[in-house]
């Protein structure tokens, strides 16, 4: 007789029904939730494999359970041939209903990516946008100064050493062109007349003034002035004429009239960092006009003002303007080999890989890339715009693994309806033994857990305990058996409107939960978060209650011990606030608050007073260079205290003892300032 069952052969259908289904999974989680690592992507590829395999190892087991008790019960083969029929056919149907679903899903996450792509591709595109605004924006920075420079250059009809240094330090060059070294004069000097210009700097304040060139060229463009002198004491002096590439971007400006960068070059002030540096040059001529005719532009030329600038400095937090979601690198010229690099805003010391000609990055993964050709002070660079993790995890991609997962386990529903339609007897035995299996696992967990678990008749007379209401109290099941929870545990310390609470609910018998001081069998008291639920026979009666209590006590104390810390630090504040003059401002010393006495004593009303900085009450008496140590030491972090003589609204002096607290943000940055006298 033929056997109709083989484990074995069960067994490799199995194994072959998960691992189809697993390389499926692998295939489609890339696609459906790309930024999954770790855990969390084994648990969805777990999640997947099973709404995938479940099915279908469930029907064939069950066929092949199906044709086992065929043949125990002694089934005809006629019979047992249609009822294989029939199973085969239910598992045709199923399987064609999930294969349905999961083409269906398919679709939908295809078009659902197409989409998220495509708003990808928008952001990308914005943020590189930005991007490339911001980098030119901060190159035309330092050109601001130096049209400015000009301007005064005209209108005060040249410069000497003193008016330069003047006009440079009127600009706050930190704040105004951040990058830029400083900003300087290059005199046209033939070479015949070096020794009388040497003569004529040294009268004019520089009594040091020396001349480095090198060369033969008939003419030399030295660095007549530059601001401020501190850190650029080299480059006074120096003839860019006698470099190629310096020569070669003041030439230019000089014949075109037109501002000017040079290539890459090692600043003078720079020779030691070795970092990418850049002059920006712009043509002054004689009487202000810039002459037609190029050939007549070195006849007229006045000279050159010019700024040098380090691209580190000029570029730093470019990226702040997309909020770090893109990284760009800067190269000088069109090509993108590393030796072009000028700046990597990712790391600034890394050497870049080169760039296709579609754009992408060698090395990159992201299909997102982009490079933008710029033109600035007649010289071209090239601008790689890639998106950083960032950018990554704020696109919301969700919708792929709720419309994967969802469309796979709505499949999953519909081929189990349809497997459960043709099955309905095994599905109800089935669903017998879940039950039966939920009940054990929940009689084992009431039976295990920490938690307090007791259960009274209608009277709330203790039936039974568990081991961890033992534990939490001390009485055991025989100690506990017949008295109420109240009688047992009470410890007459217990809220009145508490056990208020407990008596209505049992009265009324619904469920409650509240907070109770009870008393353990050794004199110990602790708190317990307590829930009461009634429980009713199959009529509706009421036959007792159930009560489970957590133990809460460590939570309370912490409670109490936060509630007078509170209040101390409260009556801590207050006798400040009476007793001294105080006042806040936030990180840039604008006022925000003061007290009374600081109104009393400043003469000035709390208005006029809120939204001013501290200087409304500057007695003039301090240098400035106290005030530039306070602001040091404040702003590093450190608390400051020292006498201060402020200036009442009357104009009367008045002298405080001071100090000055610094308050840090989670990011290690002053937030506020608050100040005591």
């Amino acid at each position: 007789m033929k056997k109709l069952f083989s484990p074995v052969r069960l067994l490799v259908e199995i194994l072959c029904i998960i691992g189809v289904a697993e390389v499926l999974v692998m295939l489609v989680l890339p696609v459906l939730a790309p930024n999954l690592s770790g855990v969390v992507e084994g648990l969805t590829d777990v999640a997947l494999l099973v709404l995938l395999a479940g099915p279908c190892v469930y029907w064939r087991s069950m066929a092949a359970l199906q044709r086992e008790r065929s043949q125990a019960l002694g089934m005809t083969a006629a019979r047992t041939a249609r009822s294989d029929i029939k199973g085969r056919t239910a598992v045709l149907m199923t399987l064609g209903a999930q294969v349905l679903g999961l083409a269906l899903t398919a679709a939908t996450v295809m078009w659902q990516k197409s989409n998220l792509d495509h708003v990808a591709q928008l952001h990308f595109d914005q943020g590189t946008q930005r991007i490339e605004r911001e980098v030119k924006r901060r190159f035309e920075q330092p050109l601001l100064g130096l049209k400015g420079a000009r301007g005064a250059y005209m209108v005060r009809q040249g410069f000497t050493r003193a008016s330069f240094r003047a006009y440079v330090e009127s600009r706050d060059l930190t704040t105004e062109f951040p990058g830029v070294r400083g900003m300087g004069f290059i005199a046209r000097v033939p070479r015949g007349e070096t020794q009388s210009f040497i003569r004529r700097e040294r009268a004019d304040g520089a009594p040091d003034f020396a001349l480095h060139a090198s060369g033969n060229a008939p003419d030399l463009l030295v660095i007549k002035y530059l601001e401020p002198l501190a850190g650029n004491e080299k480059a006074v002096g120096f003839d860019v004429g006698q470099e190629p590439v310096r020569r070669e971007a003041a030439q230019r400006a000089i014949t075109t009239g037109q501002p000017s960068i040079t290539g890459r070059v090692t600043l003078m002030q720079d020779e030691n960092a070795q970092h990418a540096g850049f002059l920006y040059f712009l043509p002054v001529y004689h009487e202000g006009i810039t002459p037609f005719l190029p050939d007549l532009r070195p006849a007229h030329l006045a000279g050159l003002v010019y700024a040098p600038f380090v691209a580190s400095d000029l570029l730093k937090d470019v990226t702040t303007v997309t909020e770090g979601a893109l990284t760009f690198a800067l190269f000088e010229g069109d090509s993108t080999e590393a030796d072009q690099l000028i700046y990597n805003a990712e790391d600034a010391s890394r050497r870049v890989a080169p760039v296709t000609q579609s754009g992408d990055a060698a090395s990159t993964d992201t299909p997102l890339s982009a490079v933008r050709r710029l033109a600035i002070g007649g010289r071209n660079f090239t601008l790689r715009v890639t998106p950083t993790p960032r950018f990554a995890a704020g696109q919301d991609r969700s919708s792929l693994a709720i419309a994967g997962v969802g469309g796979v386990f709505a499949s999953f529903i519909l081929a189990l309806a349809t497997w459960l339609l043709a099955a309905g007897r095994l599905r109800a035995q089935h669903q017998a033994e879940r039950m039966t299996a939920d009940l054990d696992r929940m009689a084992r967990v009431v039976r295990h857990t920490d938690n307090a678990v007791c259960i009274a008749d209608a009277q709330r007379r203790i039936t039974w305990v568990n081991p961890g209401f033992t534990r939490l109290t001390g009485y055991t099941l025989e100690e506990s058996i017949g008295k109420t929870p109240g009688e047992l545990l009470g410890s007459g310390k217990a809220d009145a409107a508490t056990l208020q609470i407990l008596s209505d609910a049992a009265t009324a018998g619904v469920r409650c939960r509240v907070e109770i001081l009870n008393c353990a069998k050794d004199g110990r008291e602790y708190w317990t978060d307590t829930e009461v639920q009634p429980t009713h026979d199959e009529k509706g009666v009421l036959v007792g209650f159930m009560e489970i209590g957590t133990d809460i006590t460590v939570q309370k104390n912490t409670q109490q011990a936060l509630e007078t810390a509170i209040r101390d630090t409260s009556a801590l504040l207050s006798t400040l606030d009476v007793h001294t003059i105080t006042s806040t401002a936030d990180w840039s010393g604008t006022i925000t608050e003061v007290n009374d006495a600081f109104c009393v004593i400043s003469g000035c009303t709390r208005d006029e007073l809120i939204g001013q900085n501290h200087r409304i009450g500057n007695s003039g008496v301090h240098p400035p260079a106290f005030w530039e140590d306070m602001w040091a030491t404040i702003s590093s972090g450190a608390s400051w205290r020292g006498d201060i003589c402020n200036r009442r609204k009357d104009g009367s002096l008045y002298w405080v003892d001071s100090m000055i607290a610094p308050f840090l943000g989670e990011d290690g940055k002053v937030e506020k300032y608050v100040a005591i006298r």
